[in-house]
């Protein structure tokens, strides 16, 4: 009876199959690529820009070494609250170049009086639209989220990059999502584990909801 019940108990859990082999950087971490890469690391999201003129001063470079060793490459815009949504994607745009296979993100959080409004969170995931032709994901934690994503239609059409420092089984979303696409589970500091990639040390690492060979196949148009 007790093996019967056992076998009951683990045909009702769910089973997450999150892959754990992306993460999102900037001019604060130090990098070996190669290394990170030799750690199982296949994708990397980076600071790009923030506002309508600031430029991560390691992006490029990094992003040659990233590209140069096969790994994915993403860009992210830490949004404000001081320059219109266009006028920063433009910026964005500008920085990141070639964008046929780079993934594309709006980073929201709250900023104190220089916080991304939601009508410019709008016009910036339009304008990228525009240029680009694909929606950028939408990063954020779920708390934060739930103020912008249920209030415009164009956020709705955001594929969501959750950040929420937990070991629970999976993160909160905000109001009115069902899904995400990224789990940013820890700091490096805080959260699940592991929290340490090799030639980088303790980091912000990144959960995909989906199997390995989506991330890879469908990266960056998910």
């Amino acid at each position: 009876m007790k093996i019967l019940l056992f076998v009951l108990g683990c045909l009702t859990c769910q089973v997450y199959s999150y892959v754990n082999k992306v993460v999102d950087l900037s001019h604060w971490n130090n990098v070996n690529m190669r290394l990170a890469q030799e750690d199982g690391i296949v994708g990397v999201i980076h600071k790009a820009t923030q506002g309508e003129d600031y430029i991560d001063p390691t992006y490029q470079k990094r992003r040659e070494q990233a590209e140069k060793l096969g790994l994915l490459w993403g860009a992210y815009h830490f949004g404000s609250g001081s320059n219109l949504g266009q006028v920063q994607a433009d910026h964005f745009l500008r920085t990141v170049g070639n964008h046929t296979n780079v993934l594309l993100v709006l980073d929201l959080e709250p900023n104190g009086s220089n916080t991304m409004s939601i009508e410019q969170a709008g016009d910036f995931v339009l304008r990228v639209l525009e240029v680009t032709g694909r929606y950028p994901l939408i990063y954020g934690s779920p708390y934060f989220l739930s103020s912008y994503t249920g209030k415009l239609d164009v956020l709705r059409e955001c594929k969501l990059w959750i950040a929420h420092y937990t070991d629970n089984a999976s993160p909160i979303l905000p109001n009115g999502s069902n899904s995400w696409l990224f789990w940013q589970y820890t700091d490096g500091g805080r959260g699940g584990t592991p929290r340490l990639v090799k030639g980088i040390g303790p980091c912000d690492r990144d959960r995909f909801n989906g199997e390995e060979e989506d991330l890879i196949n469908k990266w960056p148009h998910f």
